[in-house]
């Protein structure tokens, strides 16, 4: 265990061990930049981390933290938003696992400029920057790997600002949920996205109100379904129809 990361607040568990731990490591073994590097290495990466679990709302990084590193998110959801206010700062994105997660952090002497909590319950593995950085000068081949995983994620960052900036509320709207419906960045996206329609307003930058208009009516053309915190798209298609006309 790292004890150099630090515990940022009581958690549903911190242990090692246990079948939750071996489906977990499967999960980040199998899918994404991890699945193309071969043993030992893989294992050395994973074995610097230190497993977390989390509920709804906890956090399992913070803006202003000074530990850098990866977040190996194994399981369930997490959401993501700029600095660490917990009501005034809208969420930016989710992330469903298995996905990897890296922030500014990365770089020595910047502080972490997301915070990332958990949206469901989640299973995720940390691993330090200094780990990190340590296996990568002893196996330069990880490097490739790492950039790799870092394009990814600029990949993803590069479509929440486009999305941000269509002038139109409903056009926002529409291509909001087709980047959250969309697996090819992320990891294995549920049928229905735990989130909602006031987090989805907020991510759309649209009110409460004419988020509810918007959703009502791509329910009523049967491309989405409205549930109790949850968001199913039906018709992806569909939805990138509206969004190119």
């Amino acid at each position: 265990m790292n004890d150099a990361f630090p515990t940022i607040c009581r958690v549903k568990a911190d242990v090692q061990g246990g079948d939750w731990q071996a489906r977990a490591e499967a999960a980040l073994r199998d899918r994404g930049w991890l699945a193309d590097i071969a043993e030992p290495l893989q294992g050395k990466l994973l074995a610097q981390g230190r497993w977390i679990q989390r509920e709804p709302g906890q956090p399992l990084a913070m803006a202003g933290d000074e530990f850098g590193g990866l977040i190996g998110l194994a399981s369930g959801c997490a959401f993501s938003r700029v600095g660490n206010a917990p009501v005034d700062v809208a969420m930016t994105d989710l992330h469903f696992g298995p996905v990897w997660i890296v922030s500014r952090a990365m770089v020595p002497g910047e502080t972490r400029v997301i915070t990332v909590a958990a949206q469901t319950d989640v299973t995720a593995l940390r691993i330090p920057q200094y780990a990190l950085f340590q296996l990568m000068g002893e196996h330069p081949e990880l490097t490739a790997h790492m950039f790799r995983n870092i394009a990814n994620i600029f990949a993803r960052l590069t479509i929440v600002v486009g999305d941000g900036q269509i002038r139109d509320g409903r056009g926002r709207c529409i291509a909001t949920l087709l980047r959250l419906s969309d697996n090819r960045l992320q990891g294995v996206v549920p049928e229905r996205l735990p989130i909602g329609q006031q987090e989805l307003a907020g991510m759309a930058n649209l009110s409460r109100q004419k988020a509810g208009e918007v959703l009502r009516e791509l329910e009523a053309e049967g491309l989405i379904e409205l549930g109790y915190r949850w968001i199913a798209v039906r018709d992806r298609a569909g939805l990138a129809a509206l969004r190119s006309d």
